[in-house]
């Protein structure tokens, strides 16, 4: 019986002593700071004011938010070391990546190599985005299931939606 007492004791002892997990690793902060301005594809640019940017790393599921000032121009501080996407939304433009050739392509990483670092200069271009109304037909020139459609995408998403 005491052999029983003494392995109890020992369990309950063991159970109360187990080592807390791991708390998840928090990203160290960083020194480095990225900045630049948000544009229009116009001639001669625009700049785009109150856009919204959005700074993701690669290893992280974490983004951070800026918005741009007036003038168009945005920063980010306190970045660590790493690998970036920059994306760049605000209505009635598509939304841009940093370095992407057309709309709804990828864009370029921006690569901060060292703590302190300043990344400047950054130009992200924003195409104006564009809706067309209409009615579908036939061939006969009858409306299609006799409700009105408009055509709407952008990139690799496009259909019809209801315009109702």
């Amino acid at each position: 019986m005491t052999a029983f007492v003494s392995s109890l004791l020992i369990a309950l002892f063991a159970w109360f002593q187990q080592p807390a997990r791991d708390a998840p690793a928090r990203p160290r902060p960083g020194t480095a700071t990225i900045s630049g301005m948000v544009v229009t594809e116009d001639t001669p640019p625009q700049p785009v004011r109150r856009a919204r940017v959005l700074l993701a790393g690669d290893l992280t599921a974490d983004s951070e938010t800026a918005t741009s000032d007036d003038s168009g121009h945005f920063v980010f501080r306190g970045i660590p070391t790493g690998r970036y996407l920059l994306q760049a939304v605000h209505p009635p433009y598509l939304p841009a990546f940093y370095g992407a050739s057309r709309p709804g392509r990828a864009g370029t990483s921006v690569v901060v190599a060292a703590d302190g670092q300043a990344i400047q200069n950054l130009t992200i271009r924003m195409p104006h985005g564009a809706a067309i109304e209409g009615l579908v037909t036939d061939a006969t020139g009858r409306r299609w299931k006799e409700r009105p459609y408009r055509r709407c995408g952008s990139g690799t998403r496009r259909g019809l939606a209801s315009a109702r």
